[in-house]
């Protein structure tokens, strides 16, 4: 079995500036203390905010898209997790875990 090296959280975004930071924070510090790296990426479905600014800001990857809808960002995020080790989350903070 492969040792797991590396992690990535995938959450898709639209118009998020002002709960991703929150939710960002909150999975850092839930994520911390992870004997593993850990990245986050947010896929932009054409935000129209500063969406993408604000999740590098907080140290995330971003891919971006032009904007399509839920179910088309959400294709693209599991074809981005298919070429990853990756985990979806949301920006919304429903399903974002926590301490």
């Amino acid at each position: 079995m492969k040792k797991i090296k590396k992690v990535i959280i995938t959450i898709p975004a639209f118009n998020e500036e002002k709960t991703l930071p929150l939710v960002l924070e909150e999975l850092n510090g839930v994520t911390s203390a992870l004997p593993y790296a850990v990245e986050i990426l947010i896929v932009d479905d054409g935000s129209k905010d500063r969406t993408a600014e604000v999740a590098v800001e907080q140290g995330a990857t971003v891919v971006s898209l032009k904007h399509q809808g839920l179910a088309e960002t959400f294709r693209a995020e599991m074809r981005e997790c298919l070429k990853r080790n990756a985990v979806h989350s949301s920006a919304n903070r429903k399903d974002c875990p926590r301490k």
